[in-house]
């Protein structure tokens, strides 16, 4: 046992013999001053540590961490300083700080005031009984022995109130050096507990007792922890929560720059820490447990947890402005405005409900619009008692443009709006949704019924913002029609007035028109039928008239078309036309030919209803050409309209009609070779496909593939003769053509010999065209006596070509005759024509007998009489002799 354990025991020792030779009524009353003076040790060391508070206590050379004692509330400033360097820029400023720092320090110094008073009792109190002690007392020996125990409670309540502070003096100083607690043996200080040190070190705040020497080793563990969660849990346990929880948030105002005054400090003080640093430190833990990367799949009821928690929390008012953009740093692109004084529990609890009630959806307009509207609106009411939103609200509309609305309602104009303004515009947007308005598969006509047009135009009248984004309202209900418009003209209206919501009611009433849909078919004669009824045009339609017809004329031939003769739309002229290509399009519906987008289906007698209603449009008939031009485009086949035309009659409409019907299959100059005889005497009904035609082959005439020589008069029955002769040499070889025209054919062609069921050559010759076109391939082979090039002799007066009045073949005739005999035996290629003298050994000449009956006559075979037959190819093989006899 060491010294002061042994000391120990000779205090309680002799603290029982005292109480033995007192007796134990002078026991009880020793032992009552003692409690008496310790009392009053408790009083005074509190006043004298008070007036000690900022002493110097230098001379005592102590030194803690390295740090010498001067001042106490110097050293506990010190210790901050170097134990929370973060925090030692502030240590003199921090109110909080400091108010800790005096109730520590006169804590501390309340011990050592005590231990001196306590010293000093001991001779005052053992003096006034001193003398007592050594007369004796005349009790009996078993009261003695009892008043020794007594004295022997006296010695170690004495020992308690000197050696329990020292012992929690061992403590502290552990705890500062950041060591653990020693005793170093001292079996006596152990026992001696530290009531009594808890009761001297410890001070009052807030009506509650505060014990230091608890929290010290927790407050030490700080100076290594990053995470709030560690700090809040420590906290939570604290004595000193009261004390330590402002000076800490104190702490952290200051680093933010924030002025901490009289009024934060006194908000601060008001805060029950007690009470809101558990339900802090369960906010915490919940929100660490989120991830946000799957938002916003988070549960809604763990959002609400955490503010339901934070709702009770005061702080939060305080310290969210600080801490928003520490927890969320993304949000300090957005959060511009001041956000100082925002009662930010109210606030987290508002934003908590709007997740919960919103809680389905994705950051997409077709998520958010899924739901319910009772949802969104009580959404729309939270938000807009919001003031972090009342403070943005600009970023907010511009953030939820930019990630919730569909692109193209993100240019609308949300400045300056009423709150009422928003739940209109989205009560509008959810009806357009239910709708289907959005949807790929959304058409006015199924849509815009009666009564769907007054919901329309009430949500629109009623509403401010609507009416103020008017412009840009409408291109969006025109982009969802067959009427794809994105600019629209605006007539000057008051649109909440009467005449309006006429004009919406007039527009919308000529939007339900149009559905290239055929499932929609009866509701779009129905409505087209009420239009033509009530001859009310929207000035909205008349305004943007060339816009609309453009976009029908670009859906029927192509974006490249363009009007060459316009009207005025709001001219009476500008009305009627309107109203008569509202007819057009009714007949275009109700014959299915805007769903079929084909003539070939389309009955005769619905193309000339159809022919009738086109001629009675004067746009169509002022823009004729440009129309006719672009419908030759569309057959692909290199047509192309030079000539000017008059306006058509309505009987040349009804024509091309069926002309355009009869070759609306037509893609390549091939498959007008496939026209039947009835589609091309259809084609050929029309003075304007026959103009066409005629300027074709002319061009073609122009480039060397034709030969033509006709009256205009005959120009019409030629063409069909032509076509039909056409057809026959196209069925003849294949990818004949009429720029490709070769001389070759006539080896395939029936001639109505004897033998042959068909006769093509004469089908050929009943077009003048083809024959002067056959009969200049021919010349091109003549041979020229000065350069030696061609083949044939050709001597044919012109009216000799062709068959006459009295059945005599022609030299025409006669030569593809002879030459499809050559053929057969020489393989005479016309494009590139040689004949051997040497082969024409091998036509039969009716000098042998091919039969075999033993005779020559004229029953044996005789090729050359035929081939004689056509004075060419007699001269030609006349001079191919003569060239031979000269030659030998």
């Amino acid at each position: 046992m060491i010294l002061p354990d042994i000391f120990s025991a000779l205090i309680v020792t002799f603290a029982c013999f005292g109480g033995f030779r007192l007796g134990m009524r002078r026991s009880f009353t020793r032992l009552g001053c003692l409690f008496i003076f310790a009392f009053a040790g408790f009083l005074l060391s509190d006043i004298i540590a008070s007036c000690l508070y900022n002493s110097d206590f230098s001379f005592l050379n102590i030194k803690i961490q390295g740090l010498r004692l001067r001042t106490f509330p110097g050293l506990l400033r010190a210790l901050v300083a170097v134990n929370f360097p973060e925090y030692s820029a502030y240590v003199n400023d921090a109110y909080f700080l400091n108010l800790t720092i005096l109730k520590f320090s006169k804590a501390i110094l309340k011990i050592p005031c005590f231990l001196l008073w306590m010293l000093l009792s001991v001779p005052i109190i053992d003096g006034l009984f001193f003398k007592k002690m050594f007369q004796g007392s005349q009790e009996k020996i078993s009261e003695k022995i009892m008043a020794a125990a007594v004295g022997c409670i006296h010695g170690l309540v004495l020992l308690m109130f000197v050696l329990s502070p020292l012992n929690g003096i061992n403590q502290i100083k552990s705890a500062l050096e950041n060591e653990p607690v020693r005793n170093n043996g001292h079996v006596a200080m152990s026992l001696s507990g530290n009531s009594v040190f808890d009761g001297l070190f410890k001070t009052h705040y807030k009506n509650e007792g505060v014990a230091f020497r608890k929290d010290l080793e927790s407050i030490m563990s700080l100076r290594e922890a990053s995470d709030p969660g560690i700090l809040l849990t420590v906290l939570e346990k604290a004595e000193a929560t009261e004390l330590l929880a402002p000076a800490i948030i104190e702490i952290f105002l200051l680093s933010k720059d924030t002025a901490v005054n009289e009024k934060l400090i006194k908000e601060l003080k008001a805060v029950s820490y007690r009470k809101e640093i558990p339900r802090l430190n369960n906010a915490y833990k919940l929100f660490r447990g989120l991830d946000f990367d799957e938002f916003p799949e988070i549960d809604g009821s763990i959002i609400k947890a955490i503010a339901d928690e934070l709702n009770a929390c005061k702080i939060i008012d305080i310290l969210f402005p600080h801490l928003i953009f520490d927890f969320f740093p993304e949000l300090s692109e957005y959060i511009k405005a001041d956000i100082n004084g925002i009662a930010w529990t109210r606030e987290i609890q508002i934003y908590a409900r709007i997740y919960e009630l919103l809680e389905p959806i994705e950051r997409t307009f077709d998520e958010f619009m899924k739901c319910s509207e009772e949802d969104v609106l009580e959404a729309l009411d939270l938000l807009f008692s919001s003031d972090l939103y009342k403070r943005n609200e600009e970023i907010i509309i511009e953030l939820f443009m930019e990630n919730i609305l569909p692109e193209n309602l993100r240019n609308l104009e949300f400045t300056a709006i009423k709150e009422s303004e928003i739940t209109n515009a989205y009560l509008f947007a959810s009806f357009l949704y239910k709708h289907g308005f959005f949807s790929k598969e959304f058409t006015y006509t199924n849509f815009l019924t009666d009564e769907n047009i007054e919901r329309i135009i009430t949500h629109i009248c009623e509403s401010d913002l609507l009416v103020k984004n008017i412009d840009k309202i409408l291109p969006i209900l025109f982009s969802k029609s067959s009427l794809n418009i994105n600019v629209i003209i605006l007539p000057a209206l008051d649109w909440k007035s009467s005449e309006g919501r006429a004009e919406l009611r007039r527009f919308f009433e000529f939007l339900r028109l149009f559905s290239n849909n055929q499932k929609h078919k009866k509701e779009v004669l129905f409505y087209t039928e009420s239009f033509l009824r009530k001859k009310e045009i929207s000035s909205l339609v008349y305004l943007n008239g060339d816009k609309i017809i453009s976009h029908f004329i670009a859906g029927f031939f192509g974006k490249g078309f363009s009007l060459s003769h316009s009207v005025a739309w709001d001219s009476e002229e500008g009305r009627n036309e309107i109203m008569n290509l509202v007819r057009i399009y009714r007949e275009f519906a109700r014959t299915d030919l805007i769903y079929a987008k084909s003539l070939k289906k389309i009955s005769d007698k619905n193309l000339t209803s159809i022919g009738n209603v086109l001629h009675e449009s004067a746009l169509f008939r002022k823009n004729f050409n440009e129309i006719l031009k672009s419908l030759l485009r569309n057959l692909s086949l290199g047509w192309e309209l030079e000539c000017e035309f008059d306006e058509p009659t309505e009987e040349e409409v009804v024509r091309l009609l069926f002309a355009l019907k009869a070759m609306s299959e037509i893609k390549t100059e091939a498959d007008i070779f496939k026209l039947s005889s009835k589609e091309i005497d259809a084609a050929l009904s029309s003075n304007t496909i026959v103009e066409v035609l005629k300027q074709y082959l002319h061009d073609l005439e122009r480039d060397g593939h034709l030969c033509i020589n006709i009256d205009e008069s005959e120009w019409k029955e030629e063409l069909r003769n032509f076509l039909f002769a056409l057809k026959r040499l196209s069925e003849k070889k294949q990818n004949f053509g009429m720029k490709n025209f070769d001389l070759n054919i006539i080896h395939f062609l029936t001639t109505g010999n004897e033998g042959e069921e068909s006769n093509d050559l004469s089908l050929i010759l009943k077009s003048k065209i083809l024959t002067d076109t056959i009969i200049s391939k021919i010349k091109d082979l003549e041979k020229n006596r000065n350069t030696g090039e061609g083949i044939f002799i050709i001597n044919v007066r012109d009216e000799d070509w062709i068959d006459d009045s009295s059945d005599r073949p022609g030299e025409l005739r006669n030569f593809v005759r002879g030459i499809q005999i050559i053929y057969r035996k020489l393989n005479i290629d016309l494009n590139n024509p040689a004949i051997h003298r040497e082969k024409l050994k091998e036509i039969s000449a009716g000098t042998e007998d091919t039969n075999g009956d033993g005779v020559i006559d004229d029953n044996d075979d005789n090729e050359l009489r035929e081939i004689i037959k056509s004075k060419i190819l007699a001269d030609t093989i006349i001079f191919l002799l003569y060239e031979e006899v000269i030659k030998s």
